[in-house]
């Protein structure tokens, strides 16, 4: 198995939910409650991710916990596709399993409207990267720092 997968279901494990491999509903039931409990505090009403199919299994338990809307955003050719307008008023939480395989945290925030917009970020595991610099809202990780790939450098 693979040190990324090994990585997720370890963060699961801490979260209440042990299994053999991702394949199991119970992996992304116990990493979104886990996740939208740290951003409950900024009461989110939507939940935004770059869409993709690991995300969004992700994103919708997230949502349902928050008892937020999901939104999901794309990218093609360069250009940010956001799936419908957000309200003026919206509080969005912005979510990924690392913030690796997309174009980060900042220009999603960006696309959204900037920090006043976008109150909260979160992710299951450290990323091996830095998050983008100066990337808005502080970004909120699952996975315990001595658990991470660079941990194990």
């Amino acid at each position: 198995m693979a040190e990324y997968d090994q990585r997720i279901l370890r963060v699961a494990a801490t979260n209440g939910t042990v299994a053999e491999t991702l394949d199991s509903p119970a992996v992304p039931e116990a990493l979104g409650k886990a996740l939208a409990a740290v951003l409950r505090a900024n009461d989110p009403d939507v939940v935004a991710f770059w869409s993709s199919a690991d995300t969004a299994v992700l994103a919708h338990v997230v949502a349902r916990e928050l008892g937020a809307e999901l939104l999901p955003v794309a990218e093609d050719q360069g250009r940010i596709l956001v799936s419908r307008p957000i309200g003026a008023t919206a509080r969005v939480a912005v979510i990924d399993i690392d913030w690796t395989d997309n174009l980060g945290l900042a220009p999603l925030t960006r696309a959204l409207g900037g920090p006043t917009v976008v109150v909260a970020a979160g992710s299951i595991l450290r990323p091996v990267t830095p998050v983008d610099e100066g990337a808005e809202p502080t970004l909120h990780v699952l996975e315990p720092a001595g658990d991470s790939a660079d941990a194990a450098r």
